[in-house]
């Protein structure tokens, strides 16, 4: 069993960009969109021009999503032309499963995220009066 180093723009800080942030951020984004929604939605009530507002913070929110899914695709892709074997325990087979988990984590914040701004287009205004 040899244990194969992967690139080393997955060590030091562009390690912590290139593999933390795909895994750590769509859950960020995710948890401030919640709470965005959620402090705003009263005062959206009073103020109805303010509702651009929760778009603008979704937009953001799945932007971050994008960002970082974008960044585990390249460390599944980069780290899966590297791996020819799943079984062996190595820093690439780590690398290979923390992309796609970050790709797992992303995809479920951006469904949720968009669920959520679902409610806030449809039952918000219903709500209200």
């Amino acid at each position: 069993m040899t244990a194969t180093r992967a690139h080393p723009e997955f060590y030091g800080l562009r390690g912590v960009v290139h593999l933390w942030f795909p895994l750590v951020a769509p859950i960020a984004a995710w948890t401030v969109h919640i709470l965005y929604i959620s402090s705003i939605a009263r005062f959206t009530c009073t103020e109805p021009t303010t509702t651009w507002t929760i778009h603008a913070v979704t937009a953001a929110t799945l932007a971050v999503c994008g960002v970082a899914m974008l960044l585990a695709w390249r460390v599944t892709k980069g780290s899966a032309a590297e791996h020819e074997d799943e079984v062996e325990d190595d820093v690439v087979g780590r690398h290979l499963f923390l992309g796609r988990l970050a790709l797992v984590i992303g995809a479920i914040n951006v469904i949720v995220i968009i669920l959520e701004e679902l409610y806030a287009i449809g039952f918000h205004p219903v709500r209200c009066v």
